[in-house]
């Protein structure tokens, strides 16, 4: 069943420890949402929860960012494909990242991705309720 969240910013940082226990090694997830909706946010709070420390920015202008972490998962992709066309995205090497066994990769505009996503692929969905407020609605294959 499709679980559904309307959370704050102050609320995230919990929000993102019980989400990351459904994390495994492999996985990838996307995240679609409208521009400013909080996708490279969410993405920065699972960092944390997975005990990065740095700082996250947005992997818009440079497609990849990747963030070495310790334990089972030992980094974390973030890949953004929002100004990328069909010639530029197949003339990548982002499909390496899937085979990746101790990385979890997370992928902003999946949508121009089509049918090169993976299957199995977790979802996380973000609407904007208002200024401070998001609703985060996260696909049949999270248990969280």
């Amino acid at each position: 069943m499709t679980e559904s969240f309307v959370f704050s910013l102050d609320m995230l940082p919990d929000f993102a420890r019980d989400l990351v226990k459904d994390l495994k090694p492999g996985d990838v997830v996307t995240l679609r949402g409208p521009l400013a909706a909080g996708k490279t946010t969410v993405v920065a709070a699972l960092a944390r929860a997975l005990g990065y420390q740095g700082h996250v920015a947005s992997p818009t202008f440079v497609i990849e960012r990747r963030h070495p972490l310790k334990g089972p998962i030992t980094t974390l992709a973030h890949l953004d494909f929002y100004r990328l066309e069909n010639e530029q995205i197949d003339s990548l090497d982002w499909r390496e990242t899937f085979d990746e066994p101790k990385t979890v990769t997370f992928i902003e505009w999946p949508e121009r991705l089509g049918d090169r996503l993976p299957k199995n692929v977790k979802s996380i969905t973000l609407e904007i309720v208002d200024e401070k407020t998001r609703r985060l609605t996260l696909s049949d294959n999270f248990a969280a």
